[in-house]
């Protein structure tokens, strides 16, 4: 699957312009294929990227997301905000199975009928009766609770 056009454009800059860069602070460059590449010339490790992304993350929603996390956070995404177009997913993130994208995606649905169920009991709560319906309200028998009562 082709990545888009803003990501190629920046992924082929950082591999001409500033991976060369990267390799070179290294007194004994170890870099090798990898495609990503510390400060100090040596390859970011899977360890190292989970790290980083923790890191920023952090910085920048106020949860350490690992990349577990992170990569289920793409289907369950799509499914709230582009859900015609959620079988993407599961290319996308390398799923073999549908099921495992679709467990993210049923997450996703449920999140947003919460959060708009949520918004609909909110805005309930913030609706004051009139003085009109409140009167009326309090004239009007209330229906029985106690068995005895319904025979």
């Amino acid at each position: 699957m082709p990545l888009p056009v803003e990501l190629s454009e920046a992924i082929a800059t950082y591999i001409e312009r500033y991976r060369p860069n990267l390799v070179r602070r290294s007194e004994h460059p170890m870099a090798g294929n990898a495609l990503w590449v510390s400060d100090g010339g040596r390859p970011v490790t899977a360890k190292g990227i989970g790290c980083i992304l923790g890191t920023v993350t952090r910085r920048e929603l106020g949860h350490s997301l690992n990349p577990h996390l992170f990569r289920k956070v793409v289907a369950t995404e799509l499914a709230i905000r582009d859900p015609k177009h959620v079988g993407i997913a599961q290319p996308l993130l390398g799923h073999a199975d549908y099921r495992t994208t679709q467990q993210a995606s049923n997450l996703g649905r449920a999140m947003d009928a919460a959060g708009q169920y949520q918004t609909l009991i909110g805005a309930m709560r913030r609706v004051e009766p009139t003085p009109a319906k409140r009167r009326s309200e309090a004239h009007q028998p209330r229906p029985s609770t106690s068995l005895e009562d319904r025979t």
